[in-house]
């Protein structure tokens, strides 16, 4: 693994000064490992990719279908698979909480290939998909939002898109209605899920992300609004719905962490997240010793990522919106090597009420994006050229 020493001077005396993402050097400065950059090793090293990359769905027809961002997940063989939330109807990000659908994308290699759809897995309504996989080979679980009853809903009507991935300007949502959050579970990716059963009676969508320990119990960050905003989900037992425990405390030392927390230990035991800033196309990382207590950069950063993606064969797109992050790792399980987000090329409306043009109809087309990070073996293969 490739470290790269900061450039900036700051006083480094742990680990803890660098994010838990590199280590002091001897010039008491911050050495960061290949995935990370920035003063605190707090940013993400991100490298142009290809155009195709990710999911980029299309219907039968042609047109464009919305989605966004997904769950990643690398299968025994070495294949990798994504969950992902896609628009149904060819309508735009805008009215997700009518459209959105939990369809299957697998690809052999995400650096090069995009991720290809096999298979619808749950039906409107079914959003935002977080998993993780129980320790020793065991089952893959995943929390989402779900709403198997949303068709007996008597506003339940899903709008329809231009063609071009974007919503009909005449789309009408309301909002969808309730959004608890369900898991399931799998030891075959290619195989079935387990009927998804209710662990958290929520009304909004809790953008709940999950950890697994040794012992089977379970550790989730989620969002409610409130306070410090991210608080934490607990389960005695991941398999058993009645264990699992929603908190409403605010985090230790009430720091406030902003949307879509994406929850991840590496190699040290220490715990990550990467989260989404609205109103802005970017987001921060933050790490944990225990998974309670969290801290962000001394700088306070909220840019781990941002709104430039690039490319080797197209030019920089700014988007609109880039929100929901998760990483996908190498066969190790702690090596990111790649971004994954919902994204909106059309760059407008950043910083608007509300904010982006994800939330536009006409122009909310979003996609799957996903963007390589720094390692070794990619860190020599990455330079523009188209």
């Amino acid at each position: 693994m490739l470290v790269f020493a900061s450039l900036v001077h700051a006083t480094c005396t742990h680990r803890s000064s660098c994010s838990h993402n590199g280590e002091c050097s001897p010039v008491g400065t911050c050495s960061c490992t290949s995935a990370w950059t920035g003063e605190y090793c707090e940013k993400l090293r991100l490298l142009p990719g290809r155009r195709s990359l990710g999911y980029q769905g299309k219907d039968v027809d042609g047109s464009l279908l919305s989605s966004w961002g997904g769950a990643p997940l690398r299968a025994d063989d070495g294949t990798y698979h994504m969950l992902v939330s896609e628009m149904a109807n060819g309508a735009g990000l805008l009215p997700w909480a009518c459209n959105s659908r939990v369809i299957h994308a697998t690809s052999d290699d995400p650096l090069t290939q995009p991720f290809v759809k096999r298979r619808e897995l749950f039906g409107l309504f079914s959003h935002e998909p977080r998993c993780t996989r129980a320790p020793a080979g065991g089952p893959f679980v995943c929390l989402f939002s779900h709403n198997p009853d949303y068709h007996l809903l008597p506003h339940a009507a899903a709008c329809h898109g231009n063609g071009h991935g974007s919503s009909l300007l005449s789309c009408n949502c309301n909002n969808g209605g309730p959004k608890p959050t369900y898991m399931t579970h799998t030891t075959d990716l290619n195989g079935n899920w387990s009927l998804p059963v209710l662990v958290a009676n929520v009304s909004c969508d809790a953008n709940v992300s999950p950890y697994i320990f040794a012992n089977g119990s379970l550790l989730a960050l989620y969002r409610n609004n409130i306070g410090s905003n991210i608080h934490l989900l607990t389960a005695a037992d991941w398999r058993d719905p009645g264990s699992y425990k929603l908190g409403t405390a605010n985090l230790p030392g009430g720091l406030f962490l902003p949307e879509d927390p994406f929850l991840w230990r590496d190699a040290h035991g220490v715990f990550h997240s990467l989260q989404h800033n609205y109103p802005w196309p970017a987001g921060p990382h933050a790490w944990s010793l225990d998974g309670y207590t969290w801290q962000l950069a001394p700088n306070h950063a909220l840019d781990a990522y941002g709104p430039n993606a690039t490319f080797v064969d197209a030019p920089l797109i700014s988007g609109g919106c880039r929100e929901r992050p998760s990483l996908i790792f190498a066969a190790d399980g702690t090596t990111p090597i790649a971004l994954v987000n919902g994204f909106s090329p059309n760059p407008s409306k950043v910083g608007a009420t509300p904010s982006g043009s994800c939330r536009y109809s006409g122009i909310d087309y979003s996609f799957t994006l996903i963007q390589p990070i720094a390692t070794e073996q990619v860190e020599l293969e990455a330079s523009p050229s188209y």
